[in-house]
């Protein structure tokens, strides 16, 4: 379980002004097998806390300001990737 930032939403038909030296992004959803939910107990709760900290304490020390000025952190890709291997 990863934070995730979504900047803009935009509704059909809706433009967004940009210029040659803006960055930009795009991001499309696929659909996943079906979730179940169920209730934590307190030991898997501490461990889901303590797996999110560690996740932001290492996404901190891994950031990386682009030439456009704007911060961002390879880790999860890193992370991902190392998963995959």
């Amino acid at each position: 379980m990863h934070e995730t930032e979504f900047r803009y939403v935009l509704q059909p038909g809706e433009m967004l002004s940009g210029t040659q030296s803006q960055p930009i992004g795009q991001v499309f959803f696929v659909p996943r097998e079906e979730v179940s939910l169920r209730t934590c107990d307190e030991e898997e709760l501490a461990a889901v806390r303590r797996s999110q900290e560690e996740f932001a304490r290492e996404k901190a020390a891994h950031k990386v300001t682009t030439s456009y000025g704007m911060s961002f952190s390879p880790h999860y890709l890193r992370s991902s990737r190392s998963a995959k291997s």
